[in-house]
């Protein structure tokens, strides 16, 4: 019995010899940083703003009064307006980032069509930018000099009044509104990149005074679930406007939005994409040649389960294919 108790204890001391040889592997669990001021700091003072937060959550580093990031980081806000007031849009989602809102505002300025910049953009290579229960409002590029792209420098200025996106953009239950563009997507102008938008998140009153999709422009792919897009305008495209890549619609209002060129396309959707439309519903929607949705030619489209009603269009179409 005593050389079995013996031999036990001699086996539990190498076991445990050999698992204080073997490295002990931690976890890496999605960082969480919290703002606590609504000013907009830069580097200075001892709270951490949302422009704070962004820098800390790409760099993985301590910035401002924030804490570092680490690896995939979540931003909280607290309910309340976040005017920026440096000047210039918030740094470049390079990485990815959750920003819980909790039905907070982030503004480019306190007036709409104030500003010379957009609100955020998310770029290529690793952006992942996801906003929750957020009002992005009020950000514009009002020229074809103003909102300069971080990632590609002079290519898609006057683009994306509220949001340029070359990564990949999730809207979750959030507002965008009062943005304008010069250029094309007056909300949000998604440039090869993957959009999503879901949940109830609304566009509304977002406008592309001289280019196309007043709400929504661009190309790559973007999908667009149980959402509303309501009073948007542009000379094409016054709800969405796509040149190419693939569209889907599930479940949407297109309400009220506007074609406003002269010969305009597409008051609620004008699509040169892969548009598949479902279960959606267009009203009161204008322009020149289809008032709900102008098929520019993309291929395998369709809509289906999905209503038009008092549709203006010049010659009566709701839906010109």
């Amino acid at each position: 019995m005593f050389n079995k108790i013996r031999n036990c204890r001699i086996h539990l001391v190498l076991m445990l010899v050999l698992l204080g040889s073997v490295p002990i592997v931690t976890p890496v669990f999605a960082a969480g940083i919290t703002v606590n001021t609504v000013t907009d700091e830069d580097g200075t003072g001892a709270n951490c703003s949302l422009r704070e937060a962004i820098t800390a959550a790409n760099t993985d580093a301590a910035y401002g009064g924030c804490l570092a990031g680490s690896g995939s980081d979540t931003i909280t806000l607290s309910a309340g307006i976040y005017t920026l007031t440096q000047g210039s849009q918030l740094p470049t989602v390079s990485t990815t980032i959750i920003i819980n809102g909790n039905s907070a505002t982030v503004q480019a300025d306190t007036t709409a069509g104030t500003a010379t910049y957009r609100v955020f953009e998310v770029i290529g290579g690793g952006g992942n930018l996801t906003i929750k229960d957020l009002t992005v409002r009020n950000g514009n590029c009002a020229n074809a000099f103003s909102c300069d792209s971080v990632d590609d420098s002079g290519n898609k200025r006057g683009y994306g009044g509220g949001i340029l996106n070359s990564g990949t953009l999730t809207v979750n239950n959030s507002f965008i509104t009062a943005n304008s563009a010069a250029g094309s997507g007056g909300g949000i102008y998604s440039w090869g990149g993957t959009l999503n938008v879901i949940n109830g998140s609304t566009f509304f009153s977002n406008s592309a005074t001289s280019g196309d999709g007043g709400g929504i422009g661009g190309d790559g792919a973007i999908t667009l679930t149980n959402m509303i897009f309501s009073t948007n305008s542009a000379l094409n495209g016054g709800g969405i406007s796509t040149s190419g890549g693939s569209l889907n619609v599930t479940g949407s209002l297109f309400s009220t939005n506007s074609a406003t060129g002269g010969s305009g396309t597409g008051g609620g959707i004008v699509s040169s994409g892969t548009l598949n439309v479902k279960t959606s519903s267009f009203h009161d929607n204008s322009a020149a040649r289809g008032g709900g949705i102008f098929n520019g030619g993309g291929t395998n489209s369709y809509v289906s389960n999905s209503t038009f009603y008092l549709v203006e269009s010049l010659n009566h179409v709701p839906v010109a294919l």
